[in-house]
């Protein structure tokens, strides 16, 4: 079914000649989703992070300063008893649980916290975006396969011209990574974690790490 504008009334779908909703032809599920995704677009707040909307799916563009984030809603067969399906950027990181402590959540609510992942997962990306500014080549940034509560980068190192593979919380991009490793790894036998400092960026800890921290070959330097 093609997209309509927020505008447009979506009841006038199920309502007869007669100018009456014909209830007949509304399924429980069609209905909630409808009475729910209305509530959405009629949300001052994130209406205007609605890009489409159909009888069955509400997607969403969100823009921040590190990353847009396209992100659909999808009504399943059983909603709301079942919860919708989320599709789009970074979802294999972002979870929820629909059913809590015997109350279940809205449409509205789960869009809210993507809406509040994505906030955390920006200021994340922002971390490497740094690294790419200070002549860091980011070559891959995504979620872990392994790890969805981390993000793993492939980066190549200015100073001594080898690649880092390296994986971080991205709820807390700036505590030390889960996983650090060079495509030397005698470079990183002499590294003291507790060098590691949870008050800096990414970039400025690894600016100390390979500029301060490593005895380079002369070969190596600039």
């Amino acid at each position: 079914m093609p997209g309509i504008s927020i505008s447009e009334d979506p009841w006038r779908f199920f309502v007869n000649s007669g100018g009456t909703i014909d209830y007949n032809e509304i399924h429980n599920s069609e209905w909630q989703w409808l009475v729910q995704s209305q509530k959405v677009v009629e949300d001052d707040q994130l209406r205007h992070y609605v890009e489409l909307r159909t009888m069955s799916e509400l997607t969403f563009v969100i823009f921040l300063s590190h990353n847009k984030f396209c992100v659909k809603f999808s009504r399943t067969p059983e909603f709301p008893e079942e919860e919708p399906r989320i599709t789009g950027s970074y979802t294999s990181a972002f979870s929820f649980e629909w059913d809590f402590e015997g109350s279940r959540k809205t449409l509205k609510s789960v869009i809210r916290e993507y809406i509040d992942f994505a906030k955390v997962m920006d200021f994340a990306i922002g971390q490497f975006d740094q690294l790419s500014r200070e002549e860091y080549v980011i070559k891959s940034l995504d979620v872990d396969e392994n790890y969805p509560e981390c993000l793993t980068a492939e980066i190549v190192v200015p100073v001594c011209n080898e690649t880092l593979w390296i994986s971080v919380e991205w709820a807390e991009p700036q505590e030390f990574p889960r996983k650090l490793r060079l495509s030397n790894p005698s470079r990183l036998q002499k590294l003291n974690c507790d060098e590691w400092n949870v008050e800096q960026s990414i970039a400025q800890n690894l600016r100390q790490i390979f500029n301060n921290g490593f005895e380079l070959d002369s070969s190596y330097r600039h």
